[in-house]
């Protein structure tokens, strides 16, 4: 058995979820779970319930840990602001206005200072400056993007899926799945609102869907994972903007099968990258290279359930855990520091319609790259 080493950096795991039968997506989950890591990383026990959210299924925490944000995806999207007490407990603090419908992404800026949402439906991004209690004001900035893209059914309009601050800089970087794109703008903290880069984008292969992105923690590198063609993209940073490196699939050789990718994450150390898959039903792992940062495929791993949405790597970088929307599962995997290779160890608690994890040790880092 794997047991866990001082767990002063994390004590908690916060689940957003689908709380309402009558949305799509649906869920049956009651609001926002928090779970006490223990000694066992197959056992997470259930600490408390904040149920004033609703559909609350994307969480990021303020660089001081003290707030926590979620998302209400709702036709008329929101914002939640929660007090974290010492035992995990949530306290509601204040709700406000996403500007948008169904907002699917949110994150804290690095001063602390401003939420920035990102509604996927309206396929705008929000501003929204926080209090020095940690609530909310009303939002300071939309920006409405327009376009599509080939996919039908799913660009037939822009979609904001994923907004957060590039790590050093003033730089914003959002992900618009509707329209194959990445966009950047730059970050005016007073009174909080987004200002178009020089250049304002880069234009993804059509039909692609980005999705999510995380950072190289030393190279000028991002990782773009696409939904809709299940790849990743790696992007260099630039003077003149965003460059392509490489492009890799998510899914193994031979599978025909329906499947997006959802989550993508970087392992604490940088050696290794993981995104999950939707239909495949894996998570999958990529070495990267220490010097270039370039993805090799090291495996891929049954999730432990159905439609693994979301996982998160606990800060130790010992376990990982896969959230499986449609099984109520969230599964424990141990991580082999060397290879990256991932061993399941077990349901590590039931949450109902589960599809963001988030640890409260590693905020900092979550809330300003996920």
């Amino acid at each position: 058995m794997v047991r866990l080493g001082s767990m002063d950096a994390s004590r908690f795991l916060f689940v957003g979820a689908y709380t309402e039968a009558n949305t799509q997506p649906s869920g049956h989950a009651e609001g926002i779970c928090v779970f006490r890591r223990t000694a066992e990383p197959d056992q997470l026990e259930l600490v408390s319930i904040a149920r004033e959210a609703r559909n609350p299924s994307f969480l990021a925490l303020h660089p001081s840990g003290r707030f926590l944000y979620a998302v209400n995806e709702l036709e008329q999207g929101s914002v939640s602001a929660f007090a974290v007490a010492q035992d995990g407990r949530l306290r509601l603090l204040a709700e406000q206005s996403s500007g948008g419908s169904a907002p699917a992404h949110l994150s804290v800026d690095a001063s602390g200072s401003s939420v920035l949402v990102a509604n996927y439906v309206s396929g705008s991004w929000a501003v929204l400056p926080i209090r020095s209690d940690g609530g909310l004001e009303a939002l300071s900035d939309l920006w409405q993007a327009s376009g599509s893209g080939p996919d039908r059914k799913r660009q037939e309009g822009p979609h904001a899926h994923f907004v957060t601050q590039v790590p050093g800089s003033s730089l914003v970087l959002g992900c618009d799945l509707g329209c194959d794109r990445i966009r950047l703008w730059r970050l005016i903290e007073a009174p909080g609102r987004l200002e178009a880069a020089a250049p304002d984008s880069w234009v993804a292969r059509p039909g692609s869907g980005p999705r999510h992105a995380c950072f190289h923690p030393a190279l000028q590198l991002i990782y773009v994972v696409n939904e809709l063609d299940s790849t990743v993209d790696v992007l260099a940073q630039e003077p003149g903007g965003l460059s392509h490196r490489q492009t890799v699939t998510c899914l193994p050789s031979g599978f025909s099968g329906e499947s997006t990718a959802a989550e993508i994450a970087l392992h604490p150390s940088g050696r290794h990258l993981y995104i999950s898959n939707r239909g495949h039903d894996s998570v999958a792992a990529f070495a990267v290279d220490p010097d270039r940062g370039d993805l090799t495929p090291a495996g891929w791993w049954p999730s432990g359930g159905k439609n693994p949405r979301s996982f998160a790597i606990e800060p130790e970088g010992s376990v990982l855990y896969a959230a499986n929307q449609d099984a109520d599962a969230i599964v424990s995997f141990a991580i082999d520091r060397s290879s990256g290779h991932l061993s399941q160890l077990g349901q590590a608690a039931t949450a109902p319609s589960a599809v963001c994890l988030l640890f409260d040790g590693s905020g900092r880092r979550l809330g300003a790259s996920t």
